[in-house]
Parts: structure tokens; sequence; C-alpha cells
């Protein structure tokens, strides 16, 4: 039986390197990831009591304790360096949308990819040309869009959307948790 065939019918994986792991282990032999983050096919355990909970489970029903996200399909960091440009990708599709909320993974992904995307044409730019021509023209072009997910962001904080333009406050607001559930500017993003 394969390595994947085992993986479906119940067997515990580790979500890092994809071994399959005796129950009794208490971290993966190849690539020593702790029992917490191993899955066993819909399940996988606490990260806090060790206790069996379903996958998708937030909240521990064992415990009590808020869930961190699994990794998915044991790819780690590339994985969530996709699902990164997944969020750069998806601010950009609403290029001019005001309206709505846009998640802290949203913003924030969409924040880091404009800074590097402005570095590396900074870069190319002082090479190439000596001057920040592209710098100037990457920021033109993505100005409408910044805009649009730090309005996005103020309104998952429950907030108008102008209040972006509020020095440090701003701030304070995308970095904090958006409002659970709906709020007065749309559906929770967490839930679409």
């Amino acid at each position: 039986m394969s390595d994947v065939q085992q993986k479906t019918i119940g067997e515990i994986y580790c979500p890092s390197c994809g071994a399959v792991i005796k129950k009794e282990a208490e971290i993966c032999p190849k690539c020593g990831v702790p029992k917490a983050k191993w899955r066993i096919g819909s399940e996988v355990f606490c990260h806090s009591c060790g206790e069996k909970i379903k996958a998708e489970a937030e909240i521990c029903p064992h415990c009590g304790v808020r869930q961190r996200p699994a990794p998915s399909g044991g790819a780690g960091a590339s994985a969530d360096i996709k699902n990164g440009l997944n969020y750069f990708v998806g601010a950009m599709k609403k290029y001019a949308v005001f309206s709505g909320r846009a998640r802290k993974a949203e913003f924030w992904w969409y924040i880091l990819c404009v800074w590097i995307i402005e570095a590396v044409a900074g870069i190319i730019s002082s090479i190439i040309f000596g001057n920040t021509i592209l710098t100037n023209l990457v920021g033109l072009a993505v100005a409408v869009p910044s805009a649009a997910v730090w309005w996005r962001r103020m309104h998952d904080a429950g907030k108008p959307g102008a209040y972006c333009f509020i020095p440090v406050y701003n701030i304070i607001l995308a970095v904090q948790p958006g409002d659970q559930g709906a709020n007065q500017y749309g559906p929770d993003p967490k839930e679409e």
C-alpha cells in the first residue's frame, strides 16, 4: 500500500515531511515535528491538551483553547507563501473596491508584497536608470488598490474607511483582529 493510501485510511502522518508515524511517538522521527501538529485523516491533536479533535475545530472541546491553523498538506512555508500570494492577487482583483471587509491576512500579505515589489523596482531602477522612475510607477500602479485594501481593513475592524487616514490609530486598527461575524460593512471575510 502506498504512503498516500495509508494516509487516507486514518494513519497518523507528519504534516511537514509526510512520514507515517507510530501512534506512541511524541515527535516525528524524520523531521522532529511535535505530536500536537500531526494529522489523522480529518482529525488533529489539540496543541494544548493533546486530545484528538476535528481538523476544522477552532476551539478544543476538551480544554477550550483556541487552535492555531494547521499547515496545509504538509507543504509548510511554501504553502504559506502561496496563500499569501493568493491574498495579494485577490486584493489586486478588487482594484478599486472600497466596500466590504479585508481580513488581517489579506491586508498584511498585500502590504508585504507591495513592499517587496517596490524594493525590487527600486533596485532595478537605480541600476538601469540611476533614478527611482520604476518605484514611482509601481507606487502609482498600486495607489488605488492600496487605498482600497486599507479602507476595507478599517471596515473589518468595524470602523469607517476614512479611519485609514488617522496616523498611528490606523495601524492599531490594522493589527487588531477584525469583528467576528457580520458587521455593518459586510459578512466576516473569514467565513467566505
